[in-house]
């Protein structure tokens, strides 16, 4: 007997023999709060607030010797929630709602555009990092030594222009401006000291001395000028001569140890970034896990996602299961295997085997009273059981 019919005749009885009441199980009382009850017609099943004694409410699970029977509802054993791992705005969808998928279909793709252009761009990187690796590791050719060795002899002839930048005759054309403002000057002094004039003669000496000793003056700063190098193209173009001798030398050596580390370590994360572009574009198309239902599409094309945005929900139907709550005085007498009927509300005409799958560890409190969500699989489900069904299970407790 199903345990809603069950329910209504102790509470006829009860209401009927009120010593009865005393006979009903102590562990069954916990509350005198009014409960309802599904009542079952011919043609269509209502729901009805039916009071019963307090005796009577207690629990959602009816016991016997045998069996202990609990009230669940039918939910699908694996179900997920799709979503994308990298954001994106939604370019495809290749689903409907209710369609049935294999493992590993496609079911929406998002718009390529950035991520390719980022993997080409990785790409290209990733080629350039391996041509530079692969022109260190390769022997000098004689046309770049002879390149090496041009760019020294320029360097050198660079150096020794600047060391000679003033010719012989200007050289010589200032020495001679030189000696004659010497002898000049002397020639001034030499009057002056000579002299027995009037105040004004001397003077107007005076004043010659003075402008011979300021020519002879401009002409030594002009040949000292000219007499010396310029320092800063010379260290400029000494440098030049050790940059190409440099230069040349390690194209005989050949490249360091640490230049082909470094080119190796550039490869490498080249080759990182096209790994991660490429991982970028996969992730573009959203793949079932499993086969299933798509039991939920709450988007559309155009859609801008994030990671924890959920594009469908996938059930697998292939493994139903009635899930229950167990009253906690009723715990030690269930385990895992154990067998088990169930009755659907909606196919009442129907008995379906059952074996217990799963026992919840934490119970849930309500109005003073503990219970357990328990798993019961379906050994022999059909098409007919579909997912929210309510109904009965009886769990086989006599061994």
């Amino acid at each position: 007997m199903r345990v809603t019919r069950t329910l209504i005749l102790l509470a006829l009885l009860t209401l009927a023999i009120p010593a009865a009441v005393g006979a009903i199980n102590a562990s069954q009382v916990a509350s005198t709060t009014p409960v309802a009850l599904p009542i079952e017609s011919a043609d269509v099943q209502t729901a009805q607030t039916v009071s019963l004694p307090a005796a009577v409410q207690t629990q959602t699970t009816t016991q016997t010797d045998s069996s202990i029977a609990i009230l669940g509802s039918i939910e699908a054993a694996e179900t997920a929630s799709l979503t994308f791992l990298t954001p994106g705005t939604i370019a495809e969808l290749l689903v409907q709602e209710g369609d049935y998928v294999e493992a590993g279909t496609v079911i929406a793709r998002l718009d390529p555009e950035n991520a390719q252009i980022a993997y080409d761009q990785a790409v290209y990187n990733l080629e350039l990092a391996r041509l530079d690796l692969q022109d260190l590791q390769a022997p000098p050719d004689e046309a770049d030594l002879e390149n090496a060795r041009l760019s020294i002899l320029s360097a050198q002839s660079a150096y020794t222009d600047a060391a000679n930048s003033v010719s012989d005759s200007t050289l010589q054309s200032a020495q001679m401006r030189y000696e004659q403002a010497q002898a000049a000057y002397d020639l001034a002094v030499q009057k002056r000291a000579n002299m027995n004039a009037s105040e004004q003669e001397t003077a107007l000496q005076d004043a010659a001395v003075g402008a011979a000793s300021f020519n002879l003056e401009i002409a030594r700063l002009q040949l000292q000028e000219l007499q010396t190098p310029n320092n800063a193209n010379l260290w400029s173009a000494g440098a030049r001569i050790q940059i190409a001798q440099l230069e040349y030398d390690q194209l005989l050596a050949g490249p360091t140890e640490a230049q082909l580390t470094s080119a190796q370590l550039a490869v490498s994360s080249a080759e990182a970034r096209v790994a991660d572009a490429q991982v970028t574009l996969q992730r573009l198309e959203l793949v079932t896990p499993f086969s299933g239902v798509i039991t939920s599409l709450p988007v559309d094309v155009d859609t801008n996602v994030i990671p924890s945005t959920e594009i469908a929900e996938l059930t697998d139907l292939t493994q139903l299961l009635l899930k229950a709550p167990l009253h906690e005085l009723d715990l030690d007498q269930v385990s895992v295997g154990a067998p088990a009927t169930i009755v659907l509300d909606a196919l009442p005409d129907e008995t379906f085997s059952a074996t217990v799958q799963r026992i919840a560890w934490i119970g849930v409190e309500s109005d003073g009273i503990v219970q357990y969500d328990i798993w019961l699989a379906l050994d022999n489900a059909d098409a007919r059981v579909r997912l929210g069904m309510t109904g009965e299970a009886n769990i086989d407790v006599s061994s």
